[in-house]
């Protein structure tokens, strides 16, 4: 320890000897001097990724100086790090956070907003966050390209870990196809979406929907396929929310059907009718929309009305055999 000190003595702007004795400083339980040991080091970087302490410190005097709010993310990691020292638990490498990491990070931002009363106090759950499998094992495959090569390997010899890799899972042939640009990254979630469905994982498939959403919220099916999934999920007000957007960017039949299948899961009947009946007005030819606006004009006590709508459509098309079934059935309960 002293020879690493005499050395700082000597070269005040060595960063790698006071980093050397941070580290020493931990081994030996010191952790409040091993910190301030990290962060000089971090100072005297001679590649400068991070903002050194200097420019913290302008930042928040800044804010105070003229009124505007400081988030102080750093204090609020440091108390969550063991230690009190900022590591993997947080960080993918020197510079940018993990999963976990972000999710701190929006907690202190959110935590800010409540607290001046610009955002409602609403617990947010590490399941809601929009990264899916591919999206981390395609991070890992960027980490590992990233820490194979200067200033992370100072041999000179070429990287080749990557070369290495060999996909195990269905999950990995997914993030790696995207690496290798033999896939975009939509298409990737899509598949991985569909393969959570196929196994019945309904958190899964919800999640690779949402993500899909969060990153392409102008695609109508982005927004439909995320509905769905909410529905599957019973969160039948969640899937309301997408079915209207979807709507809005393009109107169809078969959203409207699913958005008044989901009104009538949730009671709401007047809304159920609206919506097959915009659904049939969408597609007057449609056997399924026809049958859906009659059931729900029959089941609130408009049996005349029901009857007008799939006696026209039927005599339209009698080639419809579901339709002309239902109507024989209602003529036969109602006397006919």
């Amino acid at each position: 320890m002293l020879n690493v000190s005499d050395l700082i003595n000597r070269e005040d702007d060595s960063a790698e000897a006071f980093y050397i004795r941070g580290r020493l400083h931990g081994l030996l339980g010191q952790h409040e001097l091993a910190r301030l040991d990290f962060e000089k080091a971090r100072d005297r970087d001679l590649l400068r990724f991070r903002a050194p302490t200097d420019f913290n410190e302008i930042i928040q005097s800044q804010a105070s100086e003229n009124g505007a709010f400081f988030v102080p993310v750093l204090q609020d990691l440091r108390q969550r790090s063991p230690d009190g020292i900022i590591g993997s638990e947080f960080m993918l490498e020197h510079l940018h956070p993990n999963i976990e990491g972000y999710y701190q990070l929006q907690e202190s931002f959110y935590k800010a907003l409540v607290e001046r009363h610009f955002a409602p106090n609403i617990a947010f759950s590490r399941k809601e966050i929009a990264v899916t499998e591919v999206d981390s094992v395609f991070g890992s495959l960027r980490l590992i390209q990233l820490m194979d090569s200067w200033p992370f390997r100072t041999d000179g010899k070429p990287p080749t870990a990557i070369q290495r890799y060999r996909p195990e899972t269905y999950v990995d042939s997914l993030a790696w196809a995207v690496h290798q640009g033999e896939r975009s990254w939509a298409e990737a979630q899509s598949a991985l979406r569909l393969y959570h469905e196929r196994a019945g994982n309904h958190e899964g498939a919800l999640r690779a929907a949402r993500t899909l959403q969060m990153h392409l919220p102008y695609l109508p099916e982005a927004n439909a396929r995320l509905g769905l999934a909410l529905s599957i999920s019973d969160r039948k007000e969640e899937a309301v929310r997408f079915f209207k957007a979807t709507n809005r960017i393009e109107e169809t039949t078969a959203v409207y059907l699913l958005l008044g299948n989901t009104y009538l899961d949730l009671g709401q009947n007047s809304e159920a009718e609206a919506s097959f009946r915009r659904a049939y007005e969408l597609d007057p030819d449609h056997e399924d929309a026809a049958i859906r606006l009659t059931a729900i004009l029959a089941a609130t006590r408009q049996v005349e009305a029901a009857m007008q709508v799939l006696k026209a459509h039927v005599a339209k098309h009698p080639e419809q055999r579901r339709a002309a079934y239902v109507l024989q059935q209602m003529t036969s309960m109602n006397g006919g």
